[in-house]
């Protein structure tokens, strides 16, 4: 699961066409970990810039916005970010579409489970 994060992340960076085209789709939620807060970064960057961010721009970020824990786990990720190799873009949008997909369900019925065990107070 983590090298398709780690994927879908790259390309989020990267592949411009690919960012325009998932990031309205793609929920932080989704995300697990420190993998969430890049990709969270990202989004921000894209909304306030209009294009894709460095590494070094997210580093900066993620560094002013988080906790030390934080940013060495997420520095980890963004070197991982670096070495881009492009994918084709229709199996990319395929398999995030899939991914988010399953992402949802898992979440629906975490949150499901919570509601019936009594630990969502909500």
């Amino acid at each position: 699961m983590s090298a398709l994060q780690t994927t879908i992340l790259k390309n989020l960076i990267h592949n411009d066409e690919f960012t325009r085209r998932a990031v309205p789709y793609i929920k932080k939620e989704y995300f697990e970990g420190d993998h969430r807060a890049v990709f969270d970064e990202i989004v921000k960057f894209v909304s306030k810039y209009n294009k894709l961010p460095t590494v070094e721009a997210l580093s900066i970020e993620i560094a002013a916005n988080s906790t030390e824990s934080q940013v060495i786990a997420s520095n980890v990720i963004l070197q991982e970010l670096s070495d881009y190799e492009a994918v084709d873009n229709d199996w990319l949008l395929h398999t995030t579409e899939k991914w988010c997909q399953d992402r949802a369900v898992f979440l629906a019925i975490m949150a499901s489970i919570s509601i019936i065990d009594g630990k969502d107070k909500e």
